[in-house]
């Protein structure tokens, strides 16, 4: 896994999720739901940016479609099995 691209959509979510303190700098609450939500969306909102990219970036090279999940799971780091169910 790409864990520095994992930790920084985890910290984004974990920051939305916070409750500070007055001055801001402590966290006084976390809302695990608020912070699940935002993760989620933020995972689906990176795949949604990275398919339109390497979409272009296939129909350019004239290479087939399935390549972008390759070129994905690339980019997250995700090592492929090709047994294994989704």
């Amino acid at each position: 896994m790409n864990m520095a691209k994992i930790k920084a959509i985890s910290n984004q979510a974990r920051e939305f999720a916070s409750t500070k303190d007055p001055l801001d700098m402590y966290v006084i609450g976390f809302d695990e739901d608020k912070f699940e939500a935002k993760f989620a969306e933020l995972i689906v909102k990176e795949c949604a940016k990275l398919a339109v990219e390497l979409a272009d970036a296939a129909e350019t090279k004239m290479m087939p479609n399935f390549v972008i999940e390759t070129w994905m799971k690339q980019h997250f780091g995700v090592k492929s099995n090709p047994t294994a169910a989704i």
